[in-house]
């Protein structure tokens, strides 16, 4: 007989599995989204010296998972979404240049069939 599936909500299921050494070198996101089940591991990451953002009312399509991180003082930041990227970048330590987004179409061309 096997074990139940857990009946938390993934964001609950996974937010503790990052602690550890390298908590204040981690970086909590949360985006749009129903429930509250990721605040309350974000609000872990943060007090562990995480750093923690949330997308910003204006570009959440909900916003109820951002607001109920918001309001229990799990976010530093709430930014939209095109901001996101490049603030995870810099916390990361990573240049804005050396990401290059391309639009090749062999980055989406069907592999070949048959032998090579």
């Amino acid at each position: 007989m096997t074990a139940p599936a857990s009946t938390a909500p993934p964001a609950a299921r996974c937010s503790h599995r990052w602690r550890g050494s390298f908590a204040d070198q981690a970086i909590g996101v949360v985006l749009t989204g129903m429930g509250n089940d990721g605040s309350k591991g974000l609000l872990a990451m943060r007090l562990a010296g995480a750093a923690t953002v949330a997308e910003d009312r204006s570009t959440a399509i909900v916003y109820g998972m951002p607001e109920a991180a918001v309001a229990l003082g799990a976010v530093e930041e709430s930014l939209p979404l095109t901001a996101i990227a490049p603030r995870l970048r810099q916390l990361a330590g990573l240049p804005s240049s050396s990401l290059s987004v391309r639009n090749d179409p062999q980055d989406h061309a069907p592999a070949p069939k048959g032998p090579l």
